[in-house]
């Protein structure tokens, strides 16, 4: 069991988007697609409203959505699963490419339907859900070619491997069979009444409707003795090792052989929508066990991840900046994962606003911040602002900086008034987040008038400009840094802002 020290070390990682573990991905497949717009009157053909489209979003779901998360929280990744040989393969394929994801574990069979949820919306709410799905049975050999693949993750090394379930084929007893031989631990999204069939899994994380099937009992989502006496014959029977049931807005019950159960109570959040809540919860789960914290550590990590998903419409992804921000207390509905600002400036386009991006450390911030940020907002009508995470600050500053963690740093930009979204970036520079932002002007400080700047060319080739906007002269955070050690006597050697 890890120690006190090295699960802080682990969590501190984890927390800046460096997972120490490498992850296994296994399980199926779907394609989410969205179809949004407005109901304004009901068909003369049948007493049913028509949905006038204005938008249509395609996303990872099941798997490649757990896949996704994993991503996005900085943890390497291999992903095994199964899709046909359609246009809703395709689609996966160049959605798992522009998510980095690698797809050298994905079958495709011949002639099969790759699961494909569409789910159509107006006002924020789904009005129909329309299932492309295929349940006949594997093909022997297409079987064989999906152990195959599996066997070749983990033989490149994994530290654990999860199992995402959806029932839709890809996890078959074969699949299982080449699990249950293998020494690496395992989380599961189970499906279906046969739990049993995980036999040998560290952790299942069933919510408690799929245990309450799975039992033949009727379980109320507050009822932690019911809950855990399902569960631990489940544990006593060597089914698992210890079982995590997510309860909706009862939170979550941890149960253990060795432990009583422990109650996690649900993060006190405005719900948009629950779909693929499970996905960032298995994810989240499974990175913080197999990078080295606790179960109960994990479990409240992925208790915290899942209350920044439901606050988002369709399938969400939350990022390792999204996390330390809630833990630390300052997490603001401004501060945005990519994944989610891209979906707002999406949304911002179709509205015809005029979008505004920016970036920078923004380690203590001051008055000429405020100004700078004043006048950018001025040339349009929504302002992003990209801050460089930790890391990326102590490179470009040296050592000591920054002096505010970026979680702090971003939850004072997004209580500006003029500041519309904030997202934290891990790269070393703002490029891709200034070409996923796409902005109609890019605004930099006129101190970059003889500079190269990062970004023009994506902006220029899109139909965007850039704005050099001039500062207001002596404020800068080094000086103010030097005033401080100058007033308190403290020897200060500091890069440039």
């Amino acid at each position: 069991m890890p120690g006190q020290v090295e699960k802080a070390a682990a969590l501190a990682l984890l927390l800046r988007g460096r997972a120490p573990a490498r992850i296994v991905v296994v399980g199926d497949l779907i394609l989410d697609e969205y179809v949004d717009g407005e109901t304004r009157r009901l068909s003369p053909e049948a007493p049913v409203p028509i949905l006038q489209q204005e938008r249509r979003t395609l996303r990872l779901g099941g798997a490649a959505n757990v896949a996704h998360n994993l991503v996005k929280l900085g943890c390497p990744v291999e992903l095994v699963g199964l899709v046909g040989d359609d246009d809703a393969a395709r689609q996966l394929r160049g959605l798992l490419a522009e998510a980095g994801i690698a797809a050298q574990g994905i079958v495709s069979e011949s002639g099969r339907v790759t699961p494909h949820k569409i789910r159509m919306r107006a006002g924020g709410q789904q009005l129909l859900r329309i299932d492309r799905e295929q349940e006949a049975p594997l093909a022997p050999t297409t079987e064989a070619a999906l152990v195959a693949a599996l066997s070749t993750a983990l033989a490149a090394g994994a530290d654990g491997v999860v199992i995402s379930d959806y029932a839709k084929g890809s996890v078959t007893p074969g699949v299982l069979q080449r699990l249950r031989g293998n020494a690496i631990s395992t989380a599961v999204d189970p499906k279906g009444r046969d739990f049993a069939r995980y036999r040998g899994a560290q952790i299942l994380c069933p919510n408690h409707h799929e245990l309450a099937a799975a039992s033949g009992r009727s379980l109320a989502a507050h009822d932690d003795a019911a809950i855990a006496e399902v569960a631990r014959d489940l544990i006593a029977a060597g089914t698992v090792d210890a079982m995590l049931v997510t309860c909706g807005e009862a939170g979550m019950l941890l149960c253990r052989a060795d432990q009583p159960p422990l109650r996690i109570r649900a993060e006190r959040r405005d719900v948009y929508d629950i779909t693929g809540a499970g996905d960032t919860v298995i994810a989240t789960l499974a990175m913080g066990l197999f990078a080295g914290l606790g179960l109960a550590d994990a479990a409240q990590l992925a208790n915290t991840a899942a209350g920044i998903a439901v606050t988002r419409p369709g399938t969400a992804t939350v990022s390792a900046a999204e996390l330390a921000c809630a833990r630390s207390g300052v997490s603001h509905p401004k501060i945005l994962s990519r994944t989610a600002l891209a979906k707002e400036l999406d949304h911002a386009r179709s509205s015809g606003r005029r979008i505004v991006c920016t970036n920078g450390c923004f380690d203590l911030l001051h008055a000429g911040h405020a100004a700078f940020l004043q006048r950018a907002r001025t040339l349009g009508d929504v302002l992003v602002v990209g801050i460089n995470g930790d890391d990326s600050v102590g490179k470009l500053k040296g050592d000591g900086r920054p002096l505010v963690p970026a979680s702090q740093r971003a939850a004072l930009l997004a209580a500006l008034e003029v500041v519309t979204w904030v997202h934290i970036f891990a790269e070393e520079t703002p490029a891709a987040f200034i070409e996923a932002a796409r902005p109609d002007v890019l605004v930099k400080g006129n101190e970059y008038r003889d500079q190269e700047i990062i970004g023009r060319d994506a902006v220029e080739a899109s139909g965007g400009r850039v704005e050099l906007i001039e500062m207001v002269a002596e404020l800068s955070t080094t000086a103010l840094i030097q005033r401080i050690a100058q007033r308190y006597g403290k020897a200060v050697t500091s890069a440039g802002e």
